[in-house]
């Protein structure tokens, strides 16, 4: 039997390899117990035992099968299962040893949580450099370079300099710990001598390797060279340069003539990840006629849920071997939650937003704290209510509130016993209030002080326990399997060398989230049966029948790290680590490996104007291309969806009914404008008395600044009402203060760090409109913020109106000035009488040359009052202090032509709309349309 043997890409390496040893040695009575296979993963030992048990067909001792990693393990160790090494237990030991060697690098990043990233970094470069066995001699020539400087920061070179005294510590830190990294075992393995320890077998198969690190290949040359390696490769060395170079580490021929593969690849285009996983359920239904010989390769870990609910209920069996990623999880929702409840604390006040999100977390809301879980559920609806303000209650608006000022409020647990008690659930007040505090105790209070991961991990299991005994976390069988992992993150925490260490609450929250970024969870099934869903490496060694691989697009697959974020390329290269380019052959050889072993390939992208199709895609193309001789040689097919698109609601009949109650209602400026603006919000706003609710936690919209200014300007002035203004320097002193005290009260706590900046620009405009007051001629003050009432024929009929004048002045010519504060930028003010008098008596028309009925009304019902005096109707904008009047100085003469044509345009508004004829329709305006609370329902 040859020490090297070379495959094509299109045999089947599992049986070509069962034949080989049967046919070596299980066909002559043999003993296989004395042969040892070794892989790059574990997934193909089952594949081959398989393949092995159809050959022999009676019970036999088999091959010992190892991954690399085992059999670097069984080579150190024997049958010994040695310690790990954990990630994080790995960072803090190089962020001790950085601070203990080179205390510069951690400047600007003194603490754990900060420098986290960076000791992954370090210890991920050192890895590597152990992998490839780099000598301190190569190091070193690093170093001199540094010295002189790399173009990167100072930090950098200060490491690289440093770089073999931290590789030393590093190391011996770990072996007084009686614990080795992967990359010193590999290390060990590759130096040590290996006729002890494989004194067990006669042959070791090194099978399918492909990328080999120096260590490997010491290794497998020293086995080699003991006459107890059997190397299998697959692929023509010369298309492989990875290939070309082990055989000539083995003394191998590297020229060899192999068949060409021959595979039918189809090509599919979608638009994003859920359209390729609709194709991929077509692609399954309609053109695979055996699933058990068929794999499915999803480079995103994030596709896998879309695509297990799109094409699990027609499977009767698959099995997943990639993870899901545990930040996309319920669990992981709730944790997030609870880590932003704690770091956006103010010492005991929970910042409101974050207190709700974290409660309204589904698991949490529907924690069984009292029998029906329902209790639960209205007590946080409640609260949520009462923060945003939508009932009444002092906890109403509060930006920062503490968990005492939430729970002594009693408002919340009469409303919800009243609740309860309308469903049928008997729960007093008091133990509302009860079960409220334990919700607090088990996610809030509990974490305040917590400053160890030793205090964390406790903390963490009884809020785990609770969740596992009364929450509905065991209703999803997936969730099973995220709590048993979090389970085990939080072991690895509380036994970290670092658990007793204090930490900066912030810090410690840092940490942990960092830990669960990269976590995923495993899923369960049969790799021998079945649909196989896999990501590439775990294809490795694997052939299949049928092969559909979604996401090929550049930056996914192949999937590049094109930075390195730590050490500058300049010294991977140096030192001989060509990371780019060697994760691009690696994984161009895995895609072409599978794909040339398969009779079809079904490759699907997507195509939009972020992603590309893959250079594999592309290489594919150009071969077909070439072999035809000819551009247009494959057609590809693109997802299509049937969309059934439901016509908008723009618009409502009016029946008899509604006209009645509209020919009741009392009527107002804002009501007619309302209507001239659209109809159909009319109708949703006035005629089904639809409202948005109100968020008091919400940052203050334009409309909650103009309130909060029209009541200060009424409180402070009402002092004057019925005499003349005297804005002195005390009147501004109050002024300051009464403003200042409301910005706190009513705005400032609904706002974070950047209410200064609101209140600074509020309080240089009403300073610019004091000193503006002071130049009016004002006599008298005659009321402020006054709702009155009138009446007014149109088209035979009387109807009620209401208005609420902001304020009325006598000026010192006797003249009556009605006043419209605004303090938004619209001009809605009447168009001049030359265009007003050629104006149809259309809704359309009227809409863009009146615009707003409030100053014309406002000096109609005014008038009345005042039939002997002047009366001028005008809006007062507080940005700018611009004065318009209804009527200008010009147009004064015909002003009543214009209240005329007013009043004709009014009538022409309410004969439209006590028209049945004409329904409630939808006025279509861009910037009118996306401030609309009832968007959604009318397109």
């Amino acid at each position: 039997m040859s020490k090297v043997i070379t495959y094509s890409f299109e045999d089947n390496f599992i049986e070509k390899l069962a034949s080989l040893l049967y046919e070596e040695f299980k066909k002559d009575d043999q003993s296989l117990g004395r042969i040892a296979c070794v892989f790059g993963g574990r997934r193909p030992s089952l594949f081959l035992m398989r393949a092995l048990s159809k050959k022999i067909k009676k019970s036999f001792i088999p091959p010992h099968i190892f991954s690399i990693d085992d059999f670097i393990d069984y080579l150190n160790f024997g049958d010994k299962t040695p310690p790990k090494l954990k990630d994080l237990d790995a960072a803090f030991l190089i962020y001790t040893l950085v601070a203990e060697h080179i205390p510069s690098l951690l400047k600007g990043r003194s603490n754990f949580s900060e420098f986290l990233p960076w000791a992954r970094e370090i210890v991920a470069f050192i890895e590597q450099l152990d992998l490839e066995d780099i000598s301190n001699d190569s190091l070193k020539h690093i170093e001199k370079s540094a010295q002189i400087g790399y173009d990167v920061p100072a930090s950098i070179n200060h490491l690289l300099q440093d770089i073999v005294i931290l590789r030393d510590a590093y190391h011996s830190s770990l072996k007084n710990m009686g614990i080795l990294s992967r990359g010193m075992r590999y290390l060990q393995a590759s130096k040590q001598s290996v006729k002890e320890s494989l004194k067990d077998f006669d042959s070791v198969f090194f099978c399918n390797f492909f990328y080999l690190h120096a260590t490997e290949k010491a290794l497998i040359k020293n086995i080699y060279d003991k006459a107890k390696a059997v190397c299998i490769f697959q692929g023509e060395p010369a298309q492989w340069s990875v290939l070309e170079n082990n055989l000539k580490m083995l003394g191998a021929a590297t020229k060899l003539n192999q068949k060409t593969p021959e595979f039918k690849a189809f090509f599919y285009q979608g638009f994003d990840m859920h359209s390729q996983v609709c194709i991929t359920h077509h692609i399954l239904k309609n053109n695979i006629k055996d699933k058990n010989k068929t794999v499915i390769v999803a480079p995103r870990a994030e596709a896998i849920i879309p695509l297990l609910t799109e094409i699990s209920p027609s499977l009767d069996e698959f099995n997943v071997s990639m993870g899901y990623p545990l930040k996309r999880s319920t669990v992981y929702a709730l944790v997030s939650s609870l880590a932003r409840a704690q770091m956006s604390r103010r010492d005991s006040k929970y910042y409101a937003k974050d207190y709700l999100s974290l409660l309204k977390n589904p698991l949490i809301k529907n924690i069984r704290i009292e029998g029906d879980p329902a209790v639960t559920r209205i007590i946080v609806h409640k609260i949520e209510e009462c923060l945003k303000g939508m009932e009444e209650t002092s906890i109403g608006g509060r930006l920062f509130v503490s968990l005492d000022e939430i729970e002594e409020e009693q408002y919340i647990y009469t409303l919800c016993s009243q609740i309860l008690k309308g469903m049928g659930i008997d729960v007093s007040a008091k133990k509302c209030r009860d079960i409220l505090i334990e919700l607090h105790e088990l996610f809030l209070r509990r974490w305040e002080d917590i400053n160890t991961f030793n205090g964390f991990s406790k903390a963490f299991e009884r809020l785990f326990a609770a969740l596992v005994e009364k929450s509905m976390v065991s209703n999803f069988p997936f969730n099973i399997k995220v709590i048993d992992k979090m389970y085990g993150i939080n072991e690895e925490l509380r036994n970290a060398a670092f658990s007793n260490e204090i930490f900066d609450h912030n810090q410690i929250w840092d940490i942990f989230e960092n830990k669960l970024e990269g976590e995923m969870i495993s899923f369960s099934g049969s790799p021998l049966k079945g649909l196989q869903i896999l990501g590439l490496f775990e294809t490795r060694s694997l052939n299949f029948e049928d092969v559909i691989i979604v996401d090929m697009n550049e930056s996914i697959f192949p999937k590049l790290k094109f930075y390195e974020p730590l050490i500058p390329r300049e010294v991977m290269l140096r030192l001989g680590l060509n990371r780019l380019e060697k994760e691009e052959e690696i994984q161009r050889y895995q895609f072409m490996r599978l794909a040339s072993g398969a009779k079809n390939v079904h490759l699907i992208y997507a195509q939009n104007n972020i992603n590309e199709k893959s250079r594999f895609i592309e290489e594919i193309l150009w071969h077909q291309q070439k072999k035809n001789k000819k551009l247009d040689v494959v057609r590809t097919s693109q997802a299509s969806f049937a969309i059934e698109v439901r016509p908008p609601v723009t618009c409502i009949k009016k029946d008899s009914k509604t006209i009645d109650f509209l020919k009741k209602q009392m009527y107002s400026a804002s009501r007619i404008n309302t209507y001239l603006g659209c109809p159909l919000q009319f109708y949703y706003k006035y005629v089904l008395g639809l409202k948005e609710k109100e968020d008091l936690l919400s940052t203050p919209q334009a409309s909650c600044i103009g309130t909060f200014i029209h009541k200060l300007l009424e409180d402070t002035f009402k002092k004057f009402k019925g005499r003349k203004p005297v804005i002195d320097q005390k009147f501004k002193k109050y002024f300051k203060e009464m403003m200042q005290q409301r910005f706190e009260e009513e705005l400032a706590r609904r706002m974070r760090a950047d209410s200064f900046l609101l209140k600074k620009i509020i309080t240089e405009r009403l300073d610019k409109f004091l000193d503006n007051e002071i130049e009016r001629d004002v006599e008298q003050i005659i009321c402020l913020e006054e709702t009155r009432f009138g009446k007014l024929k149109l088209n035979g009929r009387i109807f009620d109106f209401t208005y609420t004048v902001d304020r009325i002045d006598r000026m010192k010519d006797a003249s009556i000035a009605i006043i419209d504060y605004k303090t938004g930028g619209a001009d809605i003010s009447p168009k001049r009488f030359a265009a007003l008098s050629s104006m149809e008596m259309t809704r359309k028309a009227i809409k863009d040359n009146i615009k707003s009925f409030q100053l014309p009304l406002y000096h109609y019902f005014i008038l009345q009052d005042f039939p002997q005096a002047d009366v001028s109707a005008q809006l007062y904008n507080i940005r700018n202090l611009q004065q318009l009047a209804f009527i200008c100085e010009d147009d004064y003469p015909h002003r009543e032509q214009i209240m005329d044509i007013c009043l004709k345009a009014l009538e022409a508004v309410f004969a439209e709309l006590f028209n049945p004829k004409i329904p409630f329709e939808a006025d279509k305006d861009e910037n009118r349309c996306k401030f609309c609370p009832f968007i959604s329902m009318c397109i």
